[in-house]
């Protein structure tokens, strides 16, 4: 469109009073009146749709005139704020303070009573000559008429009771004394709030101390045993895969551990079954080697070369000369963290360098650092001594984290892990042998008996040549016989193991020894 046709357009608009400086808007209940609309917030004065006049009429609910400007709604949507002059319900003579619109219901008429609860509180005489105070519509409700004033009645046993008025009306025998005393108990010495002539039970925490050392949790009464299968707090024992015990002390620890194995080879490979299940063998060649010695066995297989000697010739990244032994991990370097500490002889390692030719050795797990020559005593202590012991996975003497990538040990760890792995078998095989009833039965009886002797029954122990063998029962050794696998001699006689004879702790987790002096010597 061309200005031309813009301007003539306009024109006829003007001509025609269509546009203009106000936008005039006329009443529809009073057609007389009419309203300018030039700004936005001319529209204030008509918000109602009406225009300026009030409205004056009677609102239909309450009679009452509306109090809004001219509008175009119905009067059900107007809420009334002058007070409220309905009449009361008889007997009350008080004027309600509420405002119209809160004693205003739907439907309700001019002549309608006040529906609002009269809450002005009135004085009311009762039956039993008090004088109660109560909200005006509740003075015929005999519940609320009830006396609250208080009164001593005396009662049988001698003392007296204060009671509201209204129970005093019952029956002597239906009052409960309610005073007390604090006596001491003769059964467990803690101070009782006594019932008057009640006997009190003691509500106190039990506090005594329970076979696996813990404290009891249960009250002082009902009068209860000691014994560990009372404990609800979680069990501390390590199994002998190196695992915490899932249970509560009290009960059976985890017959089958069903943590992720995390065993590991010489390679690094880490086993991801169950750790009740058996591992995969790791059959690639062994990775132990050095300038001066190899292995030519499995990595699954015991090692066939000795310990190198030699000391490390690499160089570390700091600069230094490792402080190693040659084919093994190179250690921190006992010159940057001179005053770290070996946990076995509590000596700081920077004085390998004062000695010359100390060596020292990083466990690769954990990251512990030891004096070499102390750390190979403590393996081989460990390992050799017929001293009463138990067998678990080879760790760290420090955190007891389990070792299994230190080269130097291989053997002891492979050896360690063989007698683990004879467990896993003979646990698994029990296990599939048993139907599901069986297994109940076995484990009712076990439980029984835990409960008798405060320890689960039998115990795994170990043939001079390392075959693992199991002791029903108490787990004591009363019977010689010879080891099916390799005809030493087991057993014992008078809860004295055969010499050589060792006892390991379960892979289910049981206590590490059993509780009968020269076990094993």
């Amino acid at each position: 469109r061309t200005q031309r046709s813009e301007a003539l357009h306009e024109f006829r608009l003007q001509a025609e009073a269509r546009i203009g400086p106000a936008l005039t808007l006329q009443c529809r209940v009073h057609p007389d009146q009419h309203e300018q609309i030039a700004r936005p917030e001319d529209f204030v004065h008509v918000r109602d749709g009406g225009c300026r006049l009030p409205c004056r009429q009677l609102l239909q609910r309450c009679g009452h005139r509306c109090p809004l400007n001219c509008h175009v709604f119905d009067h059900d949507k107007v809420a009334c704020g002058k007070p409220c002059n309905r009449t009361r319900p008889i007997g009350c003579g008080h004027r309600c303070s509420h405002l119209c619109w809160e004693c205003t219901r739907s439907g309700s008429t001019p002549e309608d009573p006040c529906p609002t609860p009269c809450s002005v509180l009135v004085p009311v005489r009762l039956s039993c000559g008090h004088t109660k105070r109560v909200r005006c519509h509740y003075r015929e409700d005999e519940v609320e008429l009830k006396c609250d004033t208080k009164v001593t009645v005396a009662l049988r046993c001698g003392h007296s009771l204060a009671v509201p008025c209204h129970r005093a009306q019952q029956p002597i025998s239906q009052l409960e004394c309610e005073f007390t005393k604090k006596v001491v108990l003769e059964s467990c010495g803690h101070d009782v709030i006594q019932k008057c002539h009640d006997v009190p039970n003691c509500t106190h925490g039990c506090g005594e101390q329970l076979t696996c050392g813990h404290t009891c949790p249960r009250k002082c009464y009902p009068p209860h045993g000691h014994d560990r299968v009372e404990c609800e707090e979680a069990c501390e024992e390590i199994l002998t895969c190196g695992h915490y015990c899932d249970e509560r002390c009290g009960k059976p620890h985890t017959r089958l551990c069903q943590e992720e194995c995390g065993i590991q080879c010489l390679h690094g490979h880490m086993c991801s079954k169950l750790c009740y299940e058996l591992c995969v063998p790791c059959r690639e060649p062994c990775p132990w080697r050095c300038p001066h010695h190899q292995c030519s066995k499995l990595c699954c297989e015991p090692c066939d070369r000795p310990r190198c000697e030699e000391a490390c010739t690499m160089e570390l990244e700091c600069g230094h000369q490792c402080r190693g032994v040659c084919g093994e991990p190179c250690p921190i370097c006992p010159v940057c963290y001179g005053d770290v500490t070996c946990g076995i002889s509590f000596e700081e390692i920077g004085t390998a360098i004062e000695e010359g030719d100390e060596k020292i050795y990083t466990l690769p797990e954990c990251g512990h650092t030891f004096f070499l020559d102390s750390l190979d005593q403590y393996m081989e202590y460990n390992r050799t001594r017929d001293e009463h012991q138990a067998i678990h996975l080879r760790d760290c003497p420090v955190c007891r984290e389990p070792i299994f990538t230190a080269p130097r040990y291989s053997n002891i760890i492979k050896d360690r892990i063989g007698l683990v792995t004879k467990v896993k078998e003979r646990l698994i095989i029990a296990s599939r042998e048993l139907t599901l009833q069986e297994r109940r039965e076995i484990n009712s009886a076990m439980q029984a008996e835990r409960g008798v002797l405060g320890a689960a029954a039998g115990h795994w122990y170990a043939c001079p040549n390392g075959h693992p063998y199991f002791i029903a029962d108490c787990g004591g050794a009363n019977q010689i016989t010879q080891c099916p696998e390799c005809n030493a001699s087991i057993g014992g006689r008078s809860y004295r193991m055969e010499q050589g004879n060792r006892f390991m702790a379960n892979f289910t987790g049981e206590d590490a020894a059993p509780q009968w002096p020269n076990q094993g010597a």
